[in-house]
């Protein structure tokens, strides 16, 4: 699942690649977040007629033709999240071009993705069982999502090992911010530092209230952040406009200045972490769904 998919050489390179299990047996589901599926419509054409599936998330189109305009075309499936039996990834980067790294891609962004193996696996497949669900899509041709998401969980299990402080963690606005809450609430336990890695900050109140009230009893804030932009609305912002505040109060601030960086990650006294696809911004906080480990 991602939220851009274009018709690149790496995001084909990826169809092809996709067709290829989907013809040695491996059952093969794809979720595109509908505003950005740009895919090659015979790719995907072919992965379907091979018995593979793919779907549009919150379809644009008809909140038009049916003339049902609302909040709930802004409803976008930003999360990047990909498993294979015993294993998931989860991070930042969509499928095109700009975030392939320099054997197919551009390697124009800077992205940080997780690979797990047999850890979160059940949270990951019910995380699929969910959005499917709410679109009443089928993530199988044969089976109810219900039971092919328990033939998987016992088929490839996570391990008895299993750290049990990891944990899959979502936005979906209006109504759920555990991300949001989270890392408020990490922000205000935090008693040494506060590392962060943010390429679209801007100022959120309850988030720059919770930043300096942690500069103020001395915890030590760091904040790695892209020096240009490439969302059209934020390319004319400057960080020292946007965090000048809490410069002002101990922030200490790092640009990346030769590539566009895309990755989303907190650290909170040394100890704990998070990594996923979240953007701290009013207009991405308010429309886009998340999802970080």
């Amino acid at each position: 699942m991602t939220y851009t998919f274009d018709d690149s050489v790496s995001a084909n390179h990826t169809l092809k690649k996709l067709i290829d299990a989907q013809k040695r047996g491996v059952k093969v589901c794809l979720l595109l977040d509908d505003l950005n599926n740009r895919a090659d419509k015979k790719l995907k054409a072919e992965l379907d007629s091979h018995g593979g599936i793919v779907h549009s998330l919150n379809m644009i189109a008809p909140y038009w033709t049916e003339f049902r305009l609302s909040r709930g075309q802004f409803r976008r499936h930003h999360e990047k999240v990909f498993i294979a039996d015993g294993e998931s990834i989860m991070g930042s980067s969509n499928i095109t071009d700009d975030y392939g790294g320099p054997v197919y891609g551009s390697f124009d962004f800077v992205d940080l993705n997780i690979r797990m193996k047999n850890l979160c696996l059940n949270q990951v497949r019910s995380f699929f069982g969910e959005i499917a669900n709410y679109y009443n899509y089928n993530l199988d041709r044969d089976l109810p999502n219900k039971d092919i998401i328990e033939k998987y969980n016992e088929k490839h299990a996570d391990s008895i090992f299993e750290i049990p402080k990891v944990k899959l963690i979502r936005t979906q606005p209006p109504h759920i911010e555990e991300i949001q809450d989270f890392i408020l609430q990490k922000i205000h336990e935090s008693k040494e530092s506060i590392k962060i890695i943010q390429p679209y900050y801007y100022p959120i109140r309850k988030f720059e209230k919770a930043l300096l009230s942690a500069l103020k009893r001395g915890v030590s804030v760091e904040l790695i952040t892209t020096a240009k932009r490439d969302q059209p609305a934020y390319t004319s912002l400057k960080n020292i406009l946007l965090l000048n505040e809490l410069v002002k109060n101990g922030l200490k601030v790092y640009e990346v200045h030769d590539k566009l960086l895309h990755m989303k990650s907190y650290q909170y006294d040394d100890k704990l972490y998070t990594t996923g696809n979240d953007d701290i911004d009013v207009r991405n906080n308010l429309t886009k769904l998340y999802r970080v480990i």
